[in-house]
């Protein structure tokens, strides 16, 4: 009976880590799709709108998902106030500052913090 309860609850952890690995790369999956769909939509708007920075990203943050609206967001309220600093500066610090929000891996945060240098 007890090598039964055992062998029960090895199933079950089983189970449990197999299901939070599974939530995790659906989550890691919408966010890089999420990015991909931010790249785009930045694109879109400075060849056709001839937005401002600040007001492209605004504007997407209205029309795009989290972790990235509020990266934006974020980002464009900083370009309002930190006149002196550069794009560099504050995208990397605001990614850095919600680098807990996203479910990339090591390379595609390098990628994500390094978009504002191009």
């Amino acid at each position: 009976m007890v090598k039964l309860l055992g062998a029960g609850l090895v199933l079950f952890a089983a189970f449990a880590v197999g299901f939070q690995l599974k939530q995790r790369l659906t989550e890691h999956l919408r966010q890089l799709e999420g990015l991909k769909e931010m790249l785009l939509m930045l694109d879109r708007e400075f060849s056709f709108a001839r937005a401002t920075l600040d007001e492209a990203f605004l504007h997407i943050a209205g029309q795009g998902k989290e972790p990235f609206s509020g990266l934006l967001t974020e980002v464009a309220g900083r370009m309002r106030k930190e006149r002196e600093a550069t794009l560099q500066e504050i995208w990397g610090s605001a990614v850095e500052h919600r680098r807990k929000e996203f479910y990339f891996l090591e390379e595609e945060f390098f990628i994500l913090t390094g978009l504002a240098e191009n």
